[in-house]
């Protein structure tokens, strides 16, 4: 009944912002994504990619992305068992950014038990596991849709990242998710809209209860959350679940039939959200 689960990340955007912290970000998101589907995560295997070591600012961002790379799989106890290092990748002396890409392994117990990321029922309750502040620097929002590239990339709580992960794996076991995904570029709003088109579900969001803007609180990439659904006669036990355990989380919304409502003024339906994933191309 053992299923192993494999994923792959990189992130040269928040290496080159901040070599420390993007080799760090780079195995929680690895670590997140197997967490997600229920795996126990076991080991990774990296690709690290960089310009010319002759050039000490090359050389200085894979000493750092390395240092951040260590201290997250410490951490987490999840260790690197076999890897790779390609020099001089640049085109006339110009080096590419910092591009540390980790494939992580997992293993679920039991296949049964898997979780996927699809919506599953209308009524379900949504929540955000983690804790939204609305750290937009070097995200999709910032970098597409306000052209703006400067700043730090979010901020790496190993302790977060354990404590959380651990607890989700605990609800999977429980039998107490019935999907789940990972939030990582794009925020909230991302991941969100994939476990809708994944599902051919809707969902209505409730307004944020803490002061934040909407476009910080859908679109930022703090790190350390997952988007859950469960059973609302779930949500009792979930919640105890989570606060013993010190761990945030927000109630998002509810699972619908068609669309996905963010406010009175915005909403999209599963039909066009699935149209402009597929067609985005051409």
């Amino acid at each position: 009944k053992k299923a192993i689960a494999l994923t792959v990340d990189s992130s040269a955007n928040y290496c080159k912002a901040h070599p420390l912290t993007g080799g760090k970000q780079i195995v929680c998101e690895n670590w997140r994504n197997l967490i997600s589907v229920g795996a126990k995560p076991i080991a990774i295997t990296n690709c690290l990619n960089f310009g010319s070591p002759e050039n000490e600012e090359n050389m200085g961002e894979f000493v750092e992305c390395v240092m951040g790379l260590g201290e997250a799989c410490s951490y987490l106890d999840f260790p690197v068992v076999s890897g790779n290092v390609s020099f001089y990748n640049q085109t006339k002396d110009i080096g590419i950014k910092p591009t540390p890409t980790i494939g992580g392994v997992g293993l679920i117990s039991n296949y049964k038990n898997m979780v996927t990321m699809n919506l599953k029922s209308v009524g379900n309750i949504v929540l955000v596991v983690g804790k939204t502040e609305g750290h937009l620097d070097q995200s999709l929002f910032a970098r597409d849709i306000l052209n703006e590239k400067n700043g730090p990339p979010p901020e790496i709580n190993l302790f977060n990242e354990k404590n959380n992960g651990e607890i989700i794996l605990q609800l999977i076991d429980s039998k107490f998710i019935k999907a789940a995904h990972d939030v990582s570029l794009g925020g909230i709003i991302t991941a969100l809209s994939k476990m809708c088109i994944k599902g051919k579900k809707g969902a209505t969001l409730k307004k944020a209860n803490y002061l934040i803007n909407q476009f910080e609180y859908l679109f930022a990439e703090d790190q350390g959350r997952y988007i859950i659904e469960i059973d609302k006669n779930d949500l009792q036990n979930v919640t105890k679940i989570l606060l013993e355990n010190s761990v945030h989380f927000d109630e998002l919304g509810t699972v619908n039939n068609d669309d996905l409502i963010i406010d009175e003024k915005s909403k999209v339906s599963i039909d066009d959200l699935i149209k402009s994933h597929t067609t985005w191309l051409t």
